[in-house]
């Protein structure tokens, strides 16, 4: 087989794209137009019969160090490749990601050329095709990773970027099949908001003024009955509030509109208040807190006292239990199980008689400066 002559390769206004697609054409032709006695110095001087201008010069001037085929290509790169290429190339790599309506294959076609050039190796251009590749692919292409490696590791000529790329147009080529089976959706057009629709939904009830006058008086020219005019379904509709859901601090949706409406407080109900008195900062609801502290504080004060009375024990300097010993029985001590409420939920459990719960004293915090703001206590009877 006789193969097509090659192209002359010429730098001047050429970029770096046309001296790689050169210098390949070059090997494709060597490969298939060498004979057992071609020599390496025979590709350079049949290589130099394609060359004009600027790089038929160049070739003239270091003719005598291209000693092989190999330093020929990389003393041509060098000479006619600008030297930010590489720079470039490094970018383009790191922006290469999917673009919308872009095909497996054409997005993988595009990571190979870049690969090729910058000599990554498989692993790099398998992140960029299932991580930097089409969203919906992903997810299948990471649990399938195994199926590739197997494929790779029983076929030693078998490349895993290949194999992860047939897994990648079998599953594009099954969501698209699957895409086409499925039933357009259908969009129902909403009706625009009338009176009825609004009042039957509860969200207004107010209703539009109606003239009781005849066609004739409203539509006279004086300023009274020019005033009064029907109802329009053209009409921009009414002021629909925002109401959160749920709804807070307990209330129901009216008395959240009327107290809102009216500028008051949540907590007790006053209208027309300041800006700064709100359901947190209400002093009616900072009293009741306080009261409820002081309430539990003798709550806790009274049942210590009881608790004492109860259960009286012996003061001891140790701690050690005594050994015992054969000839006496062991003797078992049941705990003591108490019943309380913890936030109004029944708890039942045994007490701890090593505990203890320290109690800040008001001299203690006035001494000390502490800040406090009022809490609801958990209460535990």
């Amino acid at each position: 087989m006789k193969p097509p002559k090659p192209s002359t390769f010429d730098p001047t206004g050429s970029d770096p794209e046309a001296l790689e697609s050169w210098l390949d054409q070059m090997d494709s032709y060597f490969i298939l137009a060498e004979t057992a006695e071609t020599t390496k110095n025979e590709k350079v001087l049949t290589a130099s019969f394609y060359l004009a201008g600027k790089a038929l010069s160049w070739y003239r001037t270091d003719k005598a160090k291209l000693t092989s085929w190999a330093e020929f290509k990389k003393s041509m790169k060098s000479s006619f490749i600008p030297s930010n290429y590489c720079v470039v190339l490094v970018q383009q790599w790191d922006k290469l990601e999917w673009q919308k309506g872009q095909t497996v294959a054409q997005y993988s076609t595009e990571i190979k050329s870049l690969a090729l050039k910058l000599d990554k190796s498989d692993e790099d251009k398998i992140h960029k095709l299932v991580f930097r590749g089409n969203p919906r692919l992903i997810m299948q292409l990471v649990t399938q990773m195994g199926i590739a490696d197997t494929v790779a590791a029983a076929d030693a000529m078998a490349d895993k970027y290949d194999a992860i790329e047939k897994i990648a147009l079998n599953l594009e080529q099954a969501i698209a099949i699957a895409d086409a089976a499925r039933p357009p959706r259908q969009f129902v057009p909403r009706p625009p908001p009338t009176p009825g629709n609004l009042a039957a939904s509860g969200t207004s009830n107010r209703t539009p003024r109606t003239s009781t006058a005849s066609e004739s008086n409203w539509r006279s020219s004086t300023p009274t009955n020019r005033s009064i005019t029907p109802f329009s379904s053209s009409r921009a509709p009414d002021y629909v509030p925002h109401i959160p859901d749920p709804i807070p601090y307990g209330l129901s949706e009216a008395e959240y509109l009327r107290l809102r409406e009216a500028k008051a407080c949540f907590y007790c109900k006053k209208e027309n208040v300041d800006p700064s008195h709100n359901y947190k900062s209400c002093p009616n609801r900072q009293a009741n807190l306080e009261r409820r502290m002081k309430q539990e504080e003798m709550n806790l004060v009274d049942e210590s006292k009881m608790e004492a009375d109860i259960y009286p024990y012996e003061p001891s300097d140790s701690y050690s239990v005594p050994l015992m010993t054969v000839s006496q029985p062991s003797s078992h001590i049941p705990p003591i199980i108490i019943s309380a409420t913890l936030d109004n939920h029944a708890v039942r459990g045994p007490a701890d008689s090593g505990a203890s719960s320290n109690f800040v004293s008001p001299q203690v915090v006035q001494r000390a400066k502490l800040r406090m703001r009022p809490m609801v206590p958990s209460l535990l009877r």
